[in-house]
């Protein structure tokens, strides 16, 4: 595992003297492991995904598609629905 993030961190462009602390010392685990439990209770698995008013919408959406979401959710609003 820990060779695996260190191929991401190089990917991204982190060198891995920089990365080597933070995977030895494990400082951020605890904000970590807030984020995938709160990812959990969301419901969600995966990326992509993008929350609108509450609603979760998983997978990549268009431009398109979230103009038609957001016109619904003013309608519903100026309606007095939401």
């Amino acid at each position: 595992l820990e060779e695996d993030l260190y191929k991401v961190g190089e990917k991204s462009g982190i060198a891995t003297e920089t990365l080597r602390p933070c995977i030895v010392n494990r400082q951020h685990r605890k904000v970590v492991d807030y984020h995938l439990e709160y990812a959990k209770f969301m419901g969600i698995e995966g990326t992509p995904v993008t929350f609108i008013d509450g609603e979760v919408i998983a997978g990549p959406v268009s431009y398109a598609e979230l103009q038609k979401i957001l016109r619904r959710k003013l309608e519903l609003t100026d309606a007095g629905i939401w």
